[in-house]
């Protein structure tokens, strides 16, 4: 069976849910969702119930130690109960969230929790070890993003297979990248609605890439009482590494659709 009109389709949806309506749907875009809880359920993960994950806060207790004369302060972790999801009526809106709605953000290991939260060069921050009380149904829309710059480089895209990896990598792209706390307003709409969507046909979560770390992958569990902290830790940043380089010049994922109007 064949899903998705345009291979552009996430980004169509992008732009009506920030410029046209965000709580009503055209039948277009029911017939999308639909589409998308389907094509999900060849994207079902299940995390093993003793996997280990983690949670990372821009944070730490700071205590002033004196030692005669001497007046110094000493960092100390969070407690665990500060490293669970905040409750609802402090939740503030996240990638998945909106406002009000507390889910749970952890991360694949310490390294990429830290990542997450682009903290500074020397912070200090709490790191906690989460344990699943059971294994959560997850999306893993890792897998479509790997190829997506060659598909998109060598198409053409009118192929059922070659459009729902598209449309999949295009979601895991919005799931992963980076965003300023200036737009996350606007440009978390659409991620929220399809977490809600996701979580009203029985999935527990998504796993997701992370931009911001080289190897670790990220998890975000509707239902904050899933996982529990263990343990903790702090952490210090010692540095932050930026590495670049010169790459061949591809269409950003909002222009594509002109390289599909172009070859119709």
């Amino acid at each position: 069976m064949a899903y998705f009109q345009s291979f552009n389709d996430w980004f169509d949806f992008i732009k009506y849910t920030k410029e046209t309506n965000r709580f009503f749907l055209t039948a277009r875009w029911h017939t999308f969702i639909e589409d998308v809880v389907a094509t999900a359920q060849k994207r079902i993960t299940f995390l093993t119930s003793n996997a280990g994950l983690f949670r990372a806060r821009d944070e730490a207790i700071e205590k002033l130690i004196e030692k005669g004369d001497i007046i110094y302060p000493e960092y100390f972790p969070l407690e665990l109960n500060d490293m669970k999801a905040p409750l609802p009526k402090k939740a503030k809106e996240g990638r998945f969230n909106p406002t009000g709605v507390s889910y749970l953000y952890l991360a694949s290991d310490p390294e990429t929790a830290i990542a997450e939260c682009r903290p500074y060069k020397s912070s200090t921050l709490t790191v906690a070890r989460f344990e699943l009380f059971r294994s959560p149904k997850l999306i893993d829309t890792r897998k479509d993003s790997e190829n997506i710059a060659e598909l998109v480089k060598s198409g053409p895209y009118s192929s059922d297979e070659t459009r729902e990896k598209l449309v999949w990598g295009s979601i895991d792209w919005s799931f992963s990248r980076p965003i300023l706390p200036r737009e996350a307003s606007v440009n978390y709409v659409a991620t929220q609605r399809i977490a809600e969507v996701f979580k009203n046909n029985d999935f527990d979560g998504v796993l997701y890439r992370s931009s911001l770390a080289n190897s670790g992958y990220n998890v975000v569990l509707f239902d904050p009482e899933i996982a529990a902290p263990k343990s903790r830790e702090l952490y210090k940043v010692e540095n932050i590494e930026y590495k670049s380089r010169k790459v061949d010049v591809l269409p950003t994922p909002e222009k594509i659709r002109f390289i599909e109007k172009a070859a119709t």
